[in-house]
Formats: structure tokens, sequence, C-alpha cells
């Protein structure tokens, strides 16, 4: 099964990292004009191209309205990138140096910040409106292009297919319809098992309904809470598996912090540290399956009807948009820069429908950690929900049962999979992070690094809290509202940040930017 995971164009020759988990990526190397090319991934990526443009797909294909990435080799020795319509894929880039590469880390040569930049991501909780926390690296915008020849050209393409499915009107069945041929081209395209990340939630419990040979299927859970067993995921997931009848498996988490090295050498600065348990989850799976294509349910709960329509009447307010679940070091912003002003200004081309596709390819910096860690690991990972066909039916289902996602769940009702009905018994706090924050080993942020940027205060909460250890019973109190359902919205609401959650919050965004500041990475 041949997929390219990742890419560099560079004017000099680079040696850069790319099998991060010894998985045997594979190296294709050569050059084009002026710049070197690297492209990695599984098999013979030598082989994924359609004549003289090399492609990220899975399955491979030329489509930029789904997940994927063109490289293309132009007669004149020139070379164009052109990214897709969501961004799925990020890529960062270095003009000065004439570097473009889907690792952010090899972008960066000077360590200087972006003070706007800088802003963006300690507000967002990563990389937002095509900047980063430093200067030199700049990540792409969604459908578009950088040329490189004799000059660096960037180029944002105008998106006339998402300002036009506001005016297009679909029933449920066409919707569903339309994801299980896409599902079912996928689980028949190769004899390889389904790997299925099953939360228990509606996106990977769709994938798995979908599927016609549950033979195939291998679902693997974690749960999130502290008796990991009886986690709400783990319990929804089971039940799912046994009324499907597909293969299903539980896996146990342990320690987070020790894959912060390898969740930083994979993302960078681009994004805070918040998905070290990825890792732990497919190494593990890994273990237990050397080879299989990964179907994800990322971001299905978007398109189905799980977030409301915001009001924007001002460009800060895009930072609505950003949707970061309070993972922020809380900024007062006065000034913004032009990225900001042109995502603003496209207000007027989205609807109460598609302006959560503007949601989407703000945030998929971040979460394209759910396709990328798989495919280190050796898992090639498709998503119809990343893909616009799909995407446009979903969020052409009338309003009144899009809402609160009613028409899944009579879907699910007339599957017999509508879990919630059952009332099973599970806990549905989230303790990962508060139990990592009592027994594992923080390094302690190096403050004079954030001098005239972060308050000294802040930081030294932080390591006494995160890093010493220095907890006293208001810290485990508010931690403890903050995990409960219902109260902790309350709490979040009040924005207090008092919890130790919020304090690991600003750990985990600050200490992202401090490993780049050093010289480890």
């Amino acid at each position: 099964m041949n997929k390219i995971i990742g890419f560099t164009v560079s004017k000099f020759k680079t040696a850069h990292e790319y099998d991060f988990f010894q998985k045997e990526i594979r190296l294709f190397e050569f050059k084009h004009g002026l710049y070197y090319i690297r492209i990695w991934g599984l098999n013979n990526i030598e082989n994924c191209k359609i004549e003289n443009s090399y492609y990220l797909s899975f399955p491979l294909n030329k489509n930029l309205y789904a997940r994927n990435l063109k490289i293309e080799l132009l007669p004149d020795n020139s070379i164009l990138i052109e990214n897709d319509w969501l961004g799925s894929i990020p890529v960062f880039y270095n003009e000065k140096e004439k570097i473009i590469s889907s690792l952010f880390n090899v972008c960066l040569t000077d360590k200087k910040i972006d003070k706007i930049g800088f802003k963006n991501f300690l507000k967002s909780g990563y990389s937002v409106f095509n900047r980063t926390p430093f200067k030199e690296v700049k990540h792409l915008r969604y459908l578009s292009s950088i040329e490189l020849g004799e000059n660096f050209v960037v180029k944002n393409k105008v998106d006339s297919k998402v300002e036009n499915i506001g005016n297009y009107i679909t029933n449920t069945e066409t919707a569903i319809a339309e994801f299980k041929k896409k599902i079912n081209e996928i689980e028949h395209f190769s004899d390889l098992d389904l790997i299925v990340p099953t939360s228990g939630g509606f996106d990977s419990r769709l994938v798995n309904e979908v599927i016609e040979e549950k033979s195939k299927v291998f679902s693997f859970t974690y749960g999130i809470s502290s008796s990991q067993d009886k986690s709400f995921e783990v319990v929804n997931a089971k039940k799912l598996s046994e009324i499907l009848n597909i293969n299903w498996k539980m896996i146990s988490l342990n320690k987070i912090s020790p894959h912060v090295k390898s969740w930083h050498k994979l993302f960078g600065s681009s994004v805070h540290l918040h998905g070290m348990y990825q890792i732990e989850f497919y190494s593990k799976i890994s273990k237990l399956k050397k080879n299989g294509i990964l179907l994800s349910g990322i971001v299905g709960d978007s398109w189905a009807g799980s977030i409301d329509f915001i009001d924007l009447k001002k460009p800060l307010d895009i930072f609505k948009l950003t949707y970061n679940h309070n993972v922020s070091l809380k900024q007062k912003l006065t000034s913004y820069d032009d990225g900001i002003e042109e995502f603003y200004c496209n207000k007027n081309n989205f609807n109460s429908k598609t302006q959560v596709i503007q949601v989407i390819r703000i945030k998929m910096v971040l979460l394209s950690f759910l396709m990328t860690i798989p495919e280190y690991f050796g898992f090639p990972s498709y998503s119809p929900f990343l893909d616009f066909d799909c995407v446009k039916l979903f969020l052409s289902i009338p309003h009144e049962q899009r809402k609160n996602r009613l028409w899944l769940k009579k879907y699910f009702i007339s599957k017999g999979i509508n879990i919630e009905d059952l009332k099973l018994k599970s806990i549905k706090s989230n303790s990962l992070n508060y139990k990592s924050i009592l027994e594992e080993s923080y390094n302690e942020i190096d403050k004079s690094l954030f001098k005239g940027l972060v308050s000294e205060k802040i930081i030294n909460n932080i390591n006494n809290k995160i890093c010493k250890k220095k907890i006293n019973f208001l810290d485990i109190l508010f931690t403890k509202i903050n995990n409960t359902p219902k109260l902790g919205w309350f709490y979040r609401k009040l924005n207090i940040k008092q919890d130790l959650i919020s304090i690991y919050n600003y750990y985990v965004i600050l200490k992202s930017v401090e490993l780049n500041l050093k010289d480890e990475y």
C-alpha cells in the first residue's frame, strides 16, 4: 500500500529525521531544477505519481477537494506545491530560506519570535491565520499554492464551490448513501483490515455501521476517565461492537509525558503539546496489527450539526471560530494581521450552514494529528469527512434536522445502535490530564526565554503546580469542579482558570514554544 506521508522541498540539501517511530518509513530523494525534494512514506512512494505530480492522497488521486496535497514538477524546472480545500495536510514554509515542509521544525532556522503570531498562539493554543510563533515560519492557507523557481510565490484561490453549498438542499438518505459509498470503496480497495479508532460517539459509530465486511474491522478504544474500562467511550464502543459483531479491543493508556519529545518532533510549535496519548494509543495498536487502513471519524460532528453559527461583528471576533476548548493563555489583543482581516472579510461568503467550514479550516493545523500519527505508525489514513462531496451533502440537510444532530440520532435508532437509549452505566469525566499532572514528571519552563512576552508570575505558578507539584486543596477542588459534567461547563464559562487543568494548558502551550527556542529540536 503506497502512501506519501510527508515532504520537504529546499534550496539546500537536508538530512532531517522522518521515521519517528522506527516503522520502516521509506525515503525518496531527488533534485528538480534548483531544489532538493524529499518525500517519505509507506512502501513504493516513488509510484505515488500521476503524470508529473506527486500526491499525498489515499488512495492515489488528483482530487484537491479531499485530503490531498500536490507537488508538481514543472517543465521550466520550477515546482508548484498546492494544498486541498481544507488545508487538511498542514504545509509550513520559510520564504527567506526557501524551505517548504510538512514538518514545522525543518522550516525553523532563526528563533526570532513573531509577537503577533505568538499572541495568536497563546490565545488559540495553536498556530492560526497562517502565522506561527516564529517570524520565519508561516503555514499555508487552505486552497493555496507556492511556486518555487527563481522566485517564491504564494497564491490563494477563490473558493466558489464552498460558497454555493448554501443553495442546495438534500435529504439524510442521500447524505448517508454517499458516505457509505466512500467507505465501501476503501474497504474493497484492498485485502487489508480496517482499523477504526472508536470513541463510542456518533462519528466513529457511523463509520463502523456502514462498513459491509464487518469481519475486516478491528476497532480500538481508550478510556479517558480514572477507571478506563468504565469510561463512557469504552462502555459505548464495547456495546456497539457487540451489536455490530465486530472485533474490538480496549487500549489501556499509561503515561503520556514520555511522548513529548516525539510529539514535538512531529509538530513543533505549530500546536501545543496535546496529543501524546495518541502516540501511545497507536504504538500499542501497531504491536497488535502490523498492517491495515485507518478509517477516521475526524470532524464528523462538526458537519453533522454540533457547531452553531456565530455572528462576527469585528475582525477579532474571528478568534471565536478557533474553538480551543479553553486551551489558551488569556491575551488581550489590540492589533491583528492581514490573515485575520482576510478570514474576517470572507465571513460574507459563509452562512449559518457553511461557517463551520471556516472553523475546520482554521483548526486543521491542530486536528490533522488524528490522521498524521497513525500514518507514521504505518497505517494509511482515510476519512470521508474530509471529502467535499460528503461534506456538501451533510451541510445541505435541512437545519431543523441538523440541530443537535437529530438526523443522525434517527438513523442510529433505525439501525438499532442508538446506544444512548440503553442508558449504560459509565463515567463521563475526563481524567487523563489530571492523572498525568499528579503522577508524571514535567520539566520546568525556562522563564528567561519568555522575558517581555509572558508574565514571570504566570510561569512561576505553572512550574510550581505542574513541575514541582506544589498543589493545595483549592487546586484540587477547582479541578474536580472543572472535571464534573454540567458543573464544569458553568465553571469554564466563568473563565476562572484556577484549576490544575487550566494551568496545565498554560504549560503545554508555552512548553511547545520553549522546545523550539532551545536547541533540543
